[in-house]
């Protein structure tokens, strides 16, 4: 599907992992279910831009989900800040590298702030629920 550019069903998605969470809660606890999302967020965002050949902090221009809309106004408001703290006088568009081809690309503090530090707090989180989830 993704390989053929057939659009993504972002809402039955996003309910398969509501339902998956509300399951797993019941019959679990929150932990467990806050994990589940957790790794299925990371892993699927990692793998999704693997298989499309997209470094692993790719950001997409104007995301389409709502996950991915909330985490790139989080993260890209710490990137404006960045910016601001390093005494750079540029927008966040400003920010962008482009090719020779027009394309666009973020540049690497922009990358790692918006496309690579989420997955190490998911992870980081993933460990912290584990560590109460085992005890």
């Amino acid at each position: 599907m993704i390989q053929k550019d057939i659009r993504i069903l972002h809402g039955v998605n996003g309910s398969f992992h509501i339902i998956a969470f509300i399951v797993l809660t019941y019959f679990y606890n929150l932990y467990f279910g806050i994990t589940v999302l957790i790794e299925a967020r990371l892993f699927f965002d990692v793998m999704l831009n693997l298989f499309r050949k997209r470094g692993i902090g790719y950001v997409a221009e104007y995301p389409k989900s709502i996950v991915d809309k909330i985490e790139k106004f989080i993260f890209g408001s710490i990137y404006s800040i960045y910016l601001l703290v390093q005494k750079k006088n540029q927008s966040l568009i400003e920010g962008w590298l482009y090719d020779s081809s027009g394309k666009y690309y973020p540049s690497n503090s922009y990358s790692f702030i918006v496309g690579i530090l989420p997955k190490i707090i998911y992870l980081i989180l993933i460990i912290v629920l584990n560590i109460f989830y085992i005890h």
